[in-house]
């Protein structure tokens, strides 16, 4: 089932399973608790999946429509699937009266504008990882987080969660 799929990958960790009627999600670890979702969760939580699917096509929209201003967009989940779009100068709503249409009225859009681009960030990650030397064991990560306009640089003293990120792989 090509929906499964989808949201398999939406899981670090854990198991779960899909019922007609309901979404039931248990953690791996035996110390965390089972949830079960109620039937308006998962109302919820399939306008979403749907949502989603729009997603691709919008995209497409924005950089063609707004090449040059048009800087990337991400799904803010956790305040309900708000569809957040970075412009480095907002178009006017005329103007973005397309986006309602690609997405839907009961979709929340927010537009913010940005320094960065979300490619922009990728390079400087990309960057940042060519410089940082191959011995340096104590960076556990980089990442970018387009909603905070910033590349965030993880980075640890304590030897348990060091990991050589950075080191070829071992010779076979």
């Amino acid at each position: 089932m090509r929906i499964k799929s989808k949201v398999l990958g939406f899981l670090a960790i854990g198991t779960l399973t899909l019922l007609p009627n309901s979404i039931h999600v248990q953690a791996q670890d035996v110390n965390e608790k089972e949830l079960f979702i109620t039937p308006i969760e998962s109302d919820k939580f399939w306008e979403r999946m749907e949502t989603q699917k729009r997603i691709p096509k919008l995209m497409e929209f924005l950089k063609s429509k707004y090449e040059g201003n048009y800087a990337g967009l991400y799904v803010d989940q956790e305040n309900g699937g708000v569809v957040n779009i970075g412009f480095y100068s907002i178009p006017s709503e005329d103007e973005l009266s397309k986006v309602t249409k690609l997405l839907g009225k009961d979709v929340k859009v927010k537009y913010n504008k940005v320094k960065y681009s979300r490619d922009k960030l990728d390079e400087i990650v990309n960057e940042l990882s060519a410089i940082i030397d191959n011995t340096e064991d104590n960076i556990v990560s980089i990442s970018t987080s387009f909603s905070n306009q910033k590349v965030i640089i993880g980075y640890t003293d304590d030897e348990c969660q060091r990991r050589l990120y950075f080191d070829p792989p071992s010779p076979v």
